[in-house]
């Protein structure tokens, strides 16, 4: 059975392999590459991610499927901190092993975010990023309500290809 809970601080190390197995696998849909990640020291790593993510703070949360003691997939949320924008939060690092798409897994992580988001007081939106070609994710995000509002041409230049991002938007006002 999976279950869907917030990451922790002991979650780092498979936090660390999914992140990386997502970077390798989908290089297309991050900013970030495989080879970026894989160079950091432990050290940067447990400042990186235990300590601006995996502490459990009330502006930023990785949710994380978990078959077993396997992290199967995560989807992360971070509300801005300024008072003017923080009514806003962005959704980023979705991912899902292979082997369990399809399978309803990201369902459950996404309505696990969305629980935590409208339980955020004052959070009125939830924005995310993600590339044009990846139709099947948009069509996902557009089954929990997020709207595309732009196209950013050119955001990934990978292997001699420009990529688009979409970007998309979910109101919790409304």
């Amino acid at each position: 059975m999976i279950q869907i809970r917030n990451l922790i601080a002991e979650d780092a190390t498979n936090f660390w392999k999914l992140r990386l197995a997502s970077l390798q696998n989908n290089p297309v849909a991050f900013l970030a590459t495989y080879e970026d990640f894989a160079s950091l020291a432990e050290d940067e790593l447990n400042t990186i991610y235990i300590e601006r993510y995996l502490t459990p703070i009330d502006t930023k949360r990785i949710v994380g499927a978990f078959d077993g003691d396997d992290l199967i997939g995560m989807m992360c949320l971070s509300r801005e901190n300024s008072v003017k924008t923080m009514h806003k939060a962005e959704l980023w690092g979705v991912y899902v092993k292979e082997a369990y798409r399809g399978q309803g897994v990201a369902q459950q992580l996404m309505k696990s975010v969305l629980d935590e988001a409208e339980s955020m007081d004052g959070l009125l939106q939830i924005q995310l990023s993600v590339a044009q070609v990846n139709q099947k994710a948009i069509r996902f995000y557009q089954s929990f309500g997020f709207k595309s509002f732009a196209v950013i041409p050119r955001v990934v230049f990978w292997n001699g290809v420009f990529y688009d991002d979409e970007e998309m938007i979910k109101y919790l006002d409304n």
